[in-house]
């Protein structure tokens, strides 16, 4: 697992651009799947309670079971993983930290938590 930061430029309506940064964990293969077992063992952990509710288990268990296999497979997919990302906004200029998902897939769309508009942030070099 290595951790590296990025500058980013953020564009929005305005034809201002403003600064930002984000720190991403990239994982090897053997994380990966580390990582999808540990989140599908949750999964199926709390699946395998819900087997001893009697009728509702007849739901809970079998969605359980493919919660847990789709969980895995995200987590194992995920090569690069934002950890934090903030910058400000340049409509508005809230300084704020930004939601951009559970894979770092440049140029990422946020969205304003004060004026709600659609942000796009791209990596700089």
């Amino acid at each position: 697992m290595a951790q590296t930061v990025s500058d980013l430029e953020i564009t929005g309506y305005s034809a201002e651009r403003t600064r930002g940064r984000v720190v991403v964990t990239s994982y090897r293969r053997t994380e990966r799947l580390v990582r999808g077992l540990k989140g599908a063992a949750v999964v199926w952990g709390v699946t395998a309670l819900g087997a001893f509710i009697p009728v509702a288990h007849f739901v809970i268990v079998p969605v359980g079971a493919f919660f847990g296999f789709y969980l895995f497979l995200q987590r194992f997919r995920a090569h690069l993983v934002p950890k934090d990302c903030s910058g400000t906004c340049p409509d508005c200029g809230l300084e704020q930290v930004f939601d951009v998902g559970a894979v770092w897939c440049p140029p990422a769309r946020v969205t304003c938590l004060r004026c709600s508009r659609s942000l796009t942030l791209v990596e700089t070099r």
